[in-house]
């Protein structure tokens, strides 16, 4: 049987030895957007089948059914746009869909799910904004409940001041941490197990967001960041974010490690309950001291990676489908090669006893000769009427030529694409790629067997 801990109940708007610091302001999602809907998952058609505006943002919820009787249950597409102004600043938006969205802003793709299978997970991306702004939203219903919900925030607004060594914690009946808040208190940490409780009495028992945040001194070093939690949660070091777990998830445990200069760092936690139990567990420890602030020492001749991205994901698998990101990893920084698949694309690593898998694109390797194969290359189940790129990146481009056309996206090294047209003689084939569609040679592509090019349209 589980036991609900017990909270403070002192309520610290304004906490004793708390340090005003950088804090997230109210939302300010309430502007009117145009909604077009298709009966198709592609916004295909000249016109829409539905449209109509959404008023005081966007939020909408149409459950199992569609937004007008136009519109099919199951298996369509909307555009949602907006223009709003933004007084200079970063700005964090969350965004949650069911199924599937794509989210752009000034005409640039900031962030995706298309395709990726993460319906009902709030995503977020900071994006540093002044003047008027264009916003648009690319959404796919494909079947069972569709929604789709847009907020965002300043990121910089100085709201209540963050207590030192204690947590100021906010209590929100919605799952998007949308102000206000129903409770604001002092907390010894974000670790709790309600179980089938809710967390106040003032509270719900589902559907519920919280967030903890403190200020603490730390001394230089490396410091593992721990969650495990039913079920969102996400974690952020001075406004900078290093778990991102925020979606159905039972009992996952997360770890980041992360390098902390000396003196005082800001730390901000997230949960997100959806239904039936509830806890969350939280840890800080830190695994290596002042002037090991970069990579564990690693013995002479050893293979090695040091990574070249800003940040690099670890991964339990070699493959970006449907493989779990155990850590992350910082540029500049070198860890030990323990394996790698049979053709080097991807390299497994030892990091600080967590052993899991990057790509090679991402790593300067050092010592190659002496590492193992110890996974066969990656493979990937391609269905029919698809292709797949090779160990090669591919351009997706506007038209079926190299000359004088816009490369409209990258298509990653062993990413399946799905066909839906050709050139004339087959050469070019049209794909339709992270919710683009655009041109490719088709050469650069391998299928386990044959396109049949008579049933494929020619497009261009």
């Amino acid at each position: 049987m589980k036991i609900r801990t017990t909270f403070l109940t002192v309520v610290a708007l304004i906490a004793l030895f708390a340090v005003a610091v950088p804090a997230q302001a109210q939302p300010t999602n309430t502007a009117t957007w145009l909604a077009q809907y298709y009966n198709n998952l592609f916004l295909a058609g000249a016109t829409p089948v539905y449209q109509t505006q959404v008023t005081n943002g966007l939020n909408l919820d149409f459950g199992a059914g569609s937004p007008n009787a136009a519109v099919n249950a199951d298996n369509f597409s909307a555009r949602f746009t907006t223009d709003a102004f933004f007084n200079a600043g970063t700005y964090r938006f969350s965004i949650r869909a069911d199924d599937e969205f794509r989210f752009w802003v000034n005409g640039v793709s900031v962030l995706s799910t298309l395709d990726a299978g993460q319906p009902n997970t709030v995503l977020t991306v900071d994006q540093t904004l002044s003047g008027n702004v264009h916003l648009q939203i690319d959404y796919r219903e494909r079947s069972g409940g569709a929604a789709i919900s847009v907020n965002w925030i300043d990121v910089n607004a100085v709201t209540t001041p963050v207590p030192t060594g204690s947590w100021l914690a906010e209590y929100f009946p919605n799952q998007t941490l949308s102000q206000p808040p129903t409770a604001i208190m002092n907390d010894s940490s974000p670790s709790h197990n309600w179980g089938f409780n809710p967390p106040l009495a003032s509270m719900p028992a589902e559907y519920w967001s919280a967030r903890w945040r403190t200020s603490q001194t730390f001394t230089a070093g490396t410091y593992r960041f721990t969650t495990q939690a039913d079920d969102g949660v996400r974690v952020f070091v001075d406004n900078n974010l290093i778990i991102d777990r925020f979606s159905e998830s039972p009992g996952a445990v997360n770890v980041a490690d992360v390098n902390l200069t000396a003196g005082t760092h800001v730390i901000t936690v997230e949960y997100l309950e959806l239904f039936n139990n509830a806890y969350l567990d939280f840890k800080i420890e830190q695994i290596s001291s002042s002037g090991d602030t970069s990579s564990p020492t690693i013995p002479a001749g050893t293979a090695t990676a040091t990574v070249k991205a800003f940040r690099l994901n670890v991964r339990n698998e070699p493959t970006t489908n449907g493989s779990v990101v155990l850590t992350k990893i910082d540029q500049g920084q070198t860890y030990a090669i323990i394996g790698r698949t049979d053709d080097s694309s991807w390299y497994k690593l030892d990091v600080n006893g967590t052993q899991g898998w990057v790509s090679a694109p991402f790593i300067t390797v050092n010592n190659a000769a002496s590492i193992p194969s110890t996974a066969p290359a990656p493979t990937l189940n391609i269905p029919a009427g698809s292709v797949a790129t090779q160990s090669i990146r591919v351009n997706l481009r506007s038209a079926p030529t190299t000359t004088g056309t816009e490369v409209l996206d990258i298509i990653p090294r062993f990413t399946i694409v799905r066909v839906v047209g050709r050139n004339a003689n087959s050469t070019w084939l049209q794909v339709e790629h992270d919710g683009q569609v655009g041109w490719v040679l088709g050469s650069l592509f391998f299928s386990p067997t044959p396109l049949d090019f008579a049933s494929i349209p020619v497009t261009g």
